[in-house]
């Protein structure tokens, strides 16, 4: 995933439940991605071994504030 980068790199993983992200999907309006697709997406997500993991059942602000904070560890 990060093969060829040079520059120091951390990847972020927002993790949702197959639940809240089909409430949301369905919530939004003329999005891209039909929340039909989502179960695919789930059986080929693959979830990042080295990667700072956010839940994303809180707010934006609290989500900004959780990576803010894992990456001044």
């Amino acid at each position: 995933m990060s093969a060829g980068i040079k520059d120091a790199v951390h990847w972020v993983y927002l993790h949702g439940d197959y639940t809240l992200i089909s409430e949301r999907m369905k919530a939004r309006k003329d999005h891209y991605m039909p929340e039909s697709l989502l179960q695919s997406q789930f059986e080929a997500l693959e979830t990042p071994a080295n990667a700072i993991r956010i839940d994303i059942d809180k707010k934006p602000e609290e989500i900004i504030a959780g990576i803010i904070k894992e990456l001044s560890l």
